[in-house]
């Protein structure tokens, strides 16, 4: 049986602990994409206000939970983030409008490529 049914089944079991368990798996595992496509986001020119839109949240809010750790990671040897030049994006996708009415966020780019994700959707996020 593999990581996501054995997860899936955890979570909506009857055994509490084991619902529980599983829960607080797929939190840590929400956190760490969320955290890698911020990341991803940043380095290809998104406004802080930008991610915001995507996430649902304020963009004080975002900035205050990634600048620290984008500053760690950048230092660190990562990627430096690209800028944007006045006359277009910095990446090589054009930036969504978050004004086309459609209610939800449209996909910038697949994670399917990422072999950080790959592993930690593969894994369940257990390979240390």
């Amino acid at each position: 049986m593999t990581n996501e049914v054995a997860l899936a089944e955890a979570a909506s079991g009857p055994d509490p602990a084991a619902g529980l368990r599983a829960a607080r798996s797929l939190r840590e595992l929400a956190e760490r994409l969320e955290a890698l496509q911020v990341q991803n986001a940043r380095e290809h020119g998104w406004s802080w206000q930008e991610i915001a839109v995507f996430l649902g949240v304020s963009k004080q809010a975002v900035h205050k939970k990634y600048s620290g750790l984008l500053a760690a990671a950048s230092s660190g040897g990562l990627h430096r983030r690209r800028r944007r030049t006045a006359g277009g994006s910095g990446g090589s996708s054009p930036r969504p409008s978050t004004a086309e009415g459609s209610g939800g966020p449209s996909p910038r780019s697949s994670t399917a490529g990422s072999p950080e994700i790959a592993r930690e959707v593969s894994t369940g996020g257990d390979d240390a």
